[in-house]
């Protein structure tokens, strides 16, 4: 009997464990079969895909569970039981329709969207290995421009979102769960620091926290932000724990970083051969004779000093993520450890951060939660991204490393081996930085549901940054470069303190579904700094420790401000049908900086869609799934500003007064330093955008696409000169309009899918074009000035492009044939009169019709000619034009991913065509006189090789009385990057079962890999001075971005 019941239970068992073949059909919403559906068995690789009826046929035991995906559709999982016939009806739109998109204080669904916005997911933030958030931006969401300003470790980038939105700069608001962050940059210890090499405080936030980024673009979306949502906002959200079973997420990459090019320059032989010629045309003696020879058989020795500056870098990045939760209570901790040695010599930096993120339920009406992070920052820098001011010895060491003498070898010192102040080697060595930042960033929140729909949030959060900068330079340097010994601190401190309340509605009657949120905030900023700065130290044993040993003292520097603003906003989603959608945003902010009765703006939006792709006459349309078109028209503000600029402010001084005893004594003295505005108010940007979101084939392709049309008026100007008879020099002031003009293309692609291979593909193409169309003067000077160009680089023009370069326009190289003196003469004899007299003038030949050169003293062949504008046969301003411009025609991004099985596969690639870049380290590497050069120079004007592109070299052209801005340091900085490539492979889940893991995965990866250009720089990708719109695109030998490899794993508990 036992025997016979046991029989039947292996019976039974067998029969559920024996496999059986599953057959059906998948079909769509209208019954028709739907090919290339996959269906896989569960937590296995067994999978088939479906023939083109739609029809399919698989192995499975009754236990198993049948998992349906398809592009663009739900995925449906089903427990195969006793059934051997599965029919699926796939449920189309759900993934992408019901979407949910985070917006601001709310979320909406993907379908009831009615502004511009971008979403970025988190693996691709991650994959591309940058340390700081904007970094790793660049191509991702149309309509977004990245310029990286500075390879520095911890440098940010200048991001723009459509174009430029205001003088005061364009960065956008970036909050990050819920709260805005402070993102000002770390201001440079010594004057001679350019923006563009600052740590930035988006460095301080790990992006493998983050769960996923939003970009708004137009008015609809930004307007809830007001004052601050001009310029775009980008919304961060953060991991956060889920309900189930606790998780242990381990990530650790290691890397190395290399420069990805040298520049070019004179070796040894040819740089005293142009040495020796300078010399000679400006009418001084050559160089001696032995070297000169040695030289002309290149036989000298060449020092490249960039490989004495360089070296290979490397990171190492490691993650640790606790998550999991349940009903009652969900919970994330995670920590980062990163480290980076920059490719530049003792260039490092180190990162700890730790996050807390809770969440909980304490009954059916009330959830509570917070968000708390805390980052610390070790950054060593070096002189690397700075001016040309090389007076005080901080001038940077690529600088140097790009104008010493390759004949000089790395023991000389400044002496006639070509050594130009003091060796790179001096001043790595010389100056040392050290920054020290801290962060914290905290939130409590809480939300109560009042009835249904209708809940109370009130959120507290609290950011502080503390930075403590260190800076001394060693008696190393040569005393006319030196204090002797210098050592300046800087310690400053950021709070930042938002209460945030807002009541939110939700309803849905029959066809009508309103969405509601009415809210209330106030924020409070302060700024404190002490800077001390001290020099002629006896040695270097103490640096800035000891103070109290230095001969100089210079006054110590407390700065203090703060400001509030206060704001009042609401926003109104509404739907009806699915189809006719409406939004009606408003937000009344008040801040403290403007003047007294200007203190408040008010900042509307409305915008209207329809989801025409529900229209019952839209349905037979097989090939469009969804169809909106989307119409917004809003304002938004902008007080980028300091405090106080619209108040009189007092500085102090000290003045000699007599004794009246023949004597003198000094004496504190007050005066107004600053002309108060009473007028000062808002800077408005007023936008309309027109658009539309597109999918095809059951949603496997999206195209979004959008035009905006910006005006910003009563632009916000800081320094506008005043007449002098004001007492003054300057004030602050609205002053003038700019419009922006753009288009914003963005695709998603759903290639190839199949069981054991699939391709997606998105893409983003932008183009924005920002003018001028009032000022208070016909043009304004502005760009990059370094004492050698008057005005600048640049001029603000009505009528023209905010970024134009303004100089001369090279109109070729005097030639023989251009002088009267050198007609009839043989090549030879021409050579020969040159020759005899290399700092003579001739006389134009009549009717004589080209270029001027720079003054009348250089009427001579070789000479570089300039177009001469007003006709007047010399060279003066007047014959300054247009040159150039710093924004491009357009900007675009290509992601391509794939999977092979176990494997997956990605590249990317972005680029920028049209943009100009003004390359002011070629001020001195090739303006054709004495000392180190590009090898370009080489190709020079002679008598024996008449060049039509390069004049002739001579001493005489060296420095600013000579200088001339022209076309000739203007260079097209398009390019073409291979921005990443990612290979990944997840090892079988029946070996990560083995190991007791859920996931176990290996990756390698490679970073700015590839770069076609013309330019002759490090790097296209360049602002020298950050994110400053009124001196954009300018380069001088700034920190090389690296290109990385980095190798690493990833293991899942």
């Amino acid at each position: 009997m036992n025997l016979k019941i046991t029989i039947f239970f292996i019976f039974i068992i067998s029969q559920l464990t024996i496999a059986q073949t599953i057959s059906g059909v998948v079909s769509d919403a209208n019954n028709q079969g739907v090919p290339g559906v996959t269906v896989q068995i569960k937590d296995t690789n067994i999978g088939v895909v479906t023939n083109f009826e739609g029809k399919y046929n698989i192995s499975a035991t009754s236990k198993d569970i049948l998992v349906f995906s398809f592009i663009g559709t739900e995925t449906q999982e089903i427990l195969i039981n006793e059934s051997t016939v599965i029919n699926v009806i796939l449920k189309e739109l759900a993934e992408f329709l019901d979407e949910v998109v985070i917006v601001g204080y709310g979320t909406v669904k993907k379908s009831d969207l009615t502004g511009s916005v971008s979403s970025i997911k988190a693996e691709d933030i991650v994959k591309q290995g940058a340390i700081s958030i904007d970094q790793a931006l660049a191509g991702k969401a149309a309509g977004v421009q990245v310029t990286q300003g500075s390879g520095v470790p911890g440098s940010g980038a200048s991001v723009r979102i459509r174009g430029i939105n205001s003088m005061q700069g364009s960065e956008p608001l970036y909050v990050i769960d819920g709260i805005p962050i402070d993102n000002s940059g770390l201001g440079a210890i010594v004057d001679e620091q350019e923006n563009s090499g600052q740590i930035s405080p988006l460095s301080m936030i790990n992006p493998s926290d983050i769960a996923s980024i939003e970009i708004l673009k137009d008015a609809s979306a930004t307007a809830i932000y007001g004052s601050r949502g001009a310029n775009g906002v980008v919304l961060v959200t953060t991991k956060s724990g889920n309900i189930g079973k606790g998780t242990i997420t381990i990530d650790s990459e290691n890397g190395i970083m290399e420069l990805p090019k040298q520049i070019n320059l004179l070796d040894s032989n040819k740089y005293w051969i142009l040495f020796n010629e300078a010399r000679i045309n400006d009418g001084d003696i050559g160089v001696d004779a032995e070297r000169l020879s040695l030289a002309q058989n290149g036989l000298l020795p060449t020092y490249n000093w960039q490989d004495v500056v360089f070296r290979i870098g490397s990171t190492t990045n490691h993650n640790i993520n606790f998550s999991g939760g349940n009903k009652d209570i969900r919970y994330l901790l995670s920590s980062n450890l990163f480290e980076g040695k920059g490719i530049v010599q003792q260039t490092d930096f180190k990162r700890i951060s730790t996050r807390l993120n809770l969440d909980a339920t304490i009954n059916s009406k009330l959830t509570v939660g917070s968000r708390l992070y805390f980052a610390n920052i070790n950054s060593n820098q070096r002189s690397t991204t700075t001016n040309f001011s090389a007076q005080t010895g901080t001038n940077s060491l690529i600088m140097r490393a790009l104008v010493t003498s390759p004949f000089a070898d790395f023991d000389s010192e400044y002496d006639d081996e070509g050594v130009e102040y003091y060796t790179p080697i001096q001043a790595l060595e010389g100056n040392l930085y050290e920054n020290l930042i801290s962060m914290f960033i905290g939130n409590i929140f809480g939300e109560f549901k009042i009835a249904e729909g209708l809940s109370f949030k009130s959120n507290f959060s609290f950011q502080d940054r503390n930075s403590d900068q260190r800076y001394y330079q060693k008696n190393n340097l040569p005393k006319a470069y030196s204090r002797s010994g210098w050592a300046k601190t800087n310690d400053s401190r950021v709070n930042v303190f938002t209460n945030t309340n807002t009541l939110s509605y939700n309803k849905k009657i029959d066809n009508h579904n309103i969405n509601a949120v009415l809210g209330q905030s106030v924020e409070l900023f302060k700024f404190t700094s002490l800077m001390t700065s001290n020099a002629g130290f006896e040695n270097d044993l103490l640096m800035y420790y000891a103070p109290n040993t230095a001969e100089f003292n210079d006054p110590d520097k407390l700065l203090y401000s703060d400001s509030k603003l206060a704001s009042f906003f609401g926003r109104v989603n509404y739907s009806y049908n699915n189809k006719w959608l409406l939004t009606l945003t408003g937000r009344m902010d008040g801040s403290s900086k403007f003047a007294e009765n200007n203190k408040f703006g008010f900042f509307p939006a409305i915008a209207l869609g329809y989801n025409i792709g529900n229209e019952t006459f839209f349905q037979d349309i097989d090939q469009i799934s969804n169809l909106k078109l989307r119409l917004s028209y809003g304002v938004s503000g902008n007080q980028s500003i300091q405090p106080y600029q619209s108040l009189d402010q007092l500085a102090n001084d000290t003045q000699g007064f007599g004794d009246g005893n023949g004597g003198e004594s000094l004496t504190t003295i007050f005066y107004t330093s600053q002309l108060a505005n009473k007028n000062l108010k808002w800077e408005t940007t007023t936008q309309k955008n027109i658009g539309f979101d597109l999918g095809l084939f059951n949603n496997s392709v999206e195209i979004n696409f959008d035009y905006y049309n910006k005006d910003t008026n009563d632009l916000l100007v800081v320094g506008n000169r005043i007449p002098s008879h004001s007492g003054f020099t300057t004030m602050t002031e609205n002053l003038g309009l700019m419009r922006t003009k753009g288009v914003d293309l963005g695709f998603n692609a759903f290639v190839f899918s199949k069981e054991k291979f699939s391709w997606k593909m998105n893409g983003t193409l932008s183009k924005s074009e920002t003018k001028i169309l009032e000022m208070g003067a016909d043009y304004v000077e502005s760009g990059y000035n370094n004492g050698w160009v008057s005005g600048g680089t640049q001029r603000l023009i009505i009528g023209q492009q905010l970024g134009v370069f303004y100089g001369y326009k090279t109109a070729g190289i005097s030639q023989f044939d251009d002088f009267q003196e050198f007609q009839g003469l043989t090549t030879q004899e021409r050579i020969d009169l040159y020759h005899s007299n290399p700092t003579a003038t001739y006389t134009y030949v009549e009717g004589y019709s080209g270029g001027v050169p720079r003054s009348t003293a250089h009427h001579r062949p070789g000479e570089q000619l300039y177009v001469d504008q007003d006709g007047d046969g010399i060279l003066s301003e007047e014959d300054r034009g247009v040159i150039g411009q710093a924004q491009p025609d357009f900007s675009f991004g290509l992601n391509n991913s794939f999977t092979i099985g176990d494997l997956d596969f990605s590249f990317f690639i972005d680029g920028v065509i049209g943009q100009d870049i003004a390359n002011v380290m070629n001020f001195r590497l090739m303006d054709f006189s004495w000392g180190q050069k590009l090898d370009d120079s080489y190709s020079r004007w002679t008598p024996e090789n008449p060049s039509t592109v390069y004049p002739r070299v001579d001493a005489g052209n060296f420095g600013a009385p000579a200088f001339r801005f022209s076309d000739r340091f203007i260079e097209d900085a398009s390019y073409v990057r291979l921005q990443n490539v990612t290979l990944g492979y997840t090892f079988p889940k029946d070996l990560s079962d083995k190991l007791k893991l859920s996931l176990l995965k290996v990756y390698v990866s490679g970073t700015n890999l590839l770069t076609i250009s013309d330019y002759s720089g490090y790097n296209p990708d360049v602002s020298l001075t950050g994110n400053n719109t009124q001196q954009m695109g300018h380069d001088s030998a700034g920190y090389p971005i690296a290109k990385t490899y980095r190798i690493g794993l990833s293991i899942k508990f």
